[in-house]
């Protein structure tokens, strides 16, 4: 599959989904229900899904636009700026009154988290007119999982996709374990790219070997799917490539927080992609983001550029990581 399209531009990644404000605490352990346990450090940082991989993308030098809902309360300005900043477009976020969309992560001492998210404003009417964007066929559009859990945000994504599919912009979605335990098989027909971790595979297809796994989401119609299996490596399933291609992941001896990890592996890999690396390629430098990120706090925090993703590949004197970087 052959996705890289010279144009005078280049290609616009636009990435639908959460821009949200995290609220994180870190503890030496998750407690029980019933029972409390005292929080050593907190912070108050940008993030999202779909932020974090618009961030992640931006960061190594593609043309990223993120398409999603704000409120008009103090958390819009440290959102916008941080996307902004970032050199993330954010012609397509809308300004609503209501309270921006939050979560509440909670990271123990291995830097395991669980969430608690807050999302009713991204369910407001108002909301419809983001599905009205303009794509080419030399454009990605990267829709989170997370928006097919409300009626509004299911149909903008709905939406959002099927007007990709007429113009034959490329199309990729990174699965919620919520998105992956409902029946989407008929959206995923024809969908370029899908991004699910293990577990996530598991609920798609009722199957534990994560091979066999990517085997049958590809059977579902999906043209290259993406396994990411945590610490270990990522599995690659693809309708132009026989077999099946696993990818080692970079070692990461202390690692603070995983939140956001997956998010930079697929923003990454998109990045990487739109640059006409192969796709065991650009699981190479998805791998190094998410490294990368997973050595800071905050969900994109740690996302590196290409000079920061360069010394990465140094210290891990990876020259293979480091002719990829030059090629991008």
């Amino acid at each position: 599959m052959s996705d890289f399209i010279n144009s005078k531009t280049g290609p616009t990644l636009f990435t639908y989904g959460d821009v949200l404000v995290e609220l994180s605490t870190y503890v030496e352990s998750v407690p029980m229900a019933g029972q409390d346990s005292t929080i050593k450090e907190f912070r108050m940082l940008p993030g999202g899904s779909a932020a974090n991989c618009a961030v992640s993308a931006a960061r190594l030098g593609v043309k990223v636009k993120q398409v999603g809902v704000i409120g008009q309360d103090s958390f819009s300005k440290i959102l916008l700026d941080d996307l902004n900043l970032s050199g993330v477009s954010t012609d397509h976020i809308s300004c609503v009154p209501g309270t921006s969309a939050f979560a509440v992560i909670v990271v123990d001492s291995n830097g395991e988290r669980t969430m608690l998210s807050y999302r009713d404003l991204s369910t407001t009417k108002i909301t419809k007119s983001l599905a009205r964007i303009c794509l080419s066929n030399c454009d990605y559009l990267h829709v989170s999982g997370y928006t097919f859990q409300t009626e509004h945000t299911r149909q903008i994504a709905n939406d959002l996709l099927a007007g990709a599919r007429e113009v034959g912009t490329i199309t990729s979605i990174d699965p919620s374990f919520q998105f992956a335990s409902d029946d989407h098989k008929s959206l995923l027909e024809g969908l370029d790219y899908i991004f699910p971790n293990q577990d996530e595979a598991y609920q798609m297809t009722g199957e534990s070997d994560p091979e066999k796994a990517a085997l049958k989401i590809l059977d579902y119609g999906v043209k290259c799917v993406v396994v990411t299996c945590g610490k270990r490596d990522c599995i690659i399933v693809d309708e132009t490539v026989e077999g099946v291609n696993r990818v080692p992941s970079y070692d990461v001896s202390d690692p603070v927080d995983t939140t956001g990890a997956g998010d930079g592996f697929v923003g990454g890999f998109l990045a990487a992609r739109m640059r006409g690396l192969d796709i065991q390629q650009c699981a190479r430098v998805g791998h190094a983001v998410a490294a990368n990120v997973v050595m800071k706090f905050g969900g994109h925090v740690g996302s590196p550029n290409t000079v920061q993703l360069q010394r990465f590949a140094e210290e891990c004197e990876d020259a293979n990581l480091l002719k990829l970087i030059e090629q991008m």
